[in-house]
């Protein structure tokens, strides 16, 4: 089973302060990155789908009015709660969706069942990514596609060299399955691997969001949070914005 304290992560303040700090500082119009994700997914034409940690709904609630009849959705979290609201999100919808509460590294459905599977910021998460990709690989018809969206090495660079200017030892999460080493996971599993790369960065031009976000990502004292204030606050009045690199993209694997 998945560890319970990486089912929180994924929706926990951290995760939500990063997603508001996408709708409000994006250089692009809200809801731009769930749109082009969808237009990747969407070039299929027959499409039994299971999305792996759906949350909230968001990219289906989003894209609502052009998610062909013909399509079967299968949206799973291991998370109850996070299963009911997406239910209540997309209750409005007439689509054919089913909800269900399921661990990705233990699918409960037979083998050559989808046609795509779509995982956004999921496989990182994973305990055992082997076996979640294993479990992947099997229940994918033949020609079955993965969709697999993560961040690289450099998402949101300036934001770690400005914690380590702050605090030399600070340390942010690995990934495991990352841009940079994304082709190399899947290709144990998959012949063909192309990687869409998403183009967009933030500009913050308010402090008290940004500070909010670096208190949920790392364990930082309040005399370093106030030196945090400093050079942020600085770096706005000069600029107008401290601006955040984004690296965000989308593995296809088949």
């Amino acid at each position: 089973m998945n560890r319970p304290d990486l089912i929180e992560d994924i929706y926990s303040s951290s995760y939500n302060t990063q997603r508001k700090l996408y709708d409000k500082f994006g250089t692009k119009e809200e809801g731009t990155w769930h749109r082009w994700v969808f237009e990747q997914i969407l070039r299929i034409d027959k499409c039994k789908i299971l999305e792996i940690g759906t949350g909230s709904a968001r990219l289906w609630r989003r894209n609502a009015e052009h998610i062909p009849k013909q399509w079967k959705i299968h949206l799973t979290d291991n998370s109850f709660k996070w299963i009911q609201r997406a239910r209540v999100n997309l209750s409005d919808i007439d689509q054919d969706c089913k909800f269900l509460l399921v661990d990705a590294q233990s699918i409960p459905a037979k083998g050559n069942t989808f046609d795509a599977v779509l995982a956004v910021h999921m496989l990182n998460r994973l305990k055992d990514i082997n076996c979640g990709l294993a479990e992947i690989k099997r229940i994918l018809v033949a020609d079955g596609r993965l969709y697999a969206a993560t961040i690289g090495l450099k998402q949101f660079k300036e934001a770690h060299e400005l914690i380590r200017t702050i605090d030399p030892n600070s340390r942010w999460p690995k990934l495991t399955f990352s841009l940079e080493n994304g082709n190399s996971v899947l290709s144990s599993y998959f012949e063909n691997v192309s990687l869409l790369t998403y183009e967009e960065n933030l500009r913050v031009t308010k402090v008290a969001p940004l500070l909010h976000y670096f208190s949920t990502r790392n364990r930082i004292g309040s005399n370093r949070m106030d030196e945090l204030r400093v050079h942020i606050k600085r770096e706005i009045d000069e600029k107008g914005y401290f601006l955040l690199t984004q690296s965000l993209g989308m593995f296809e694997a088949y």
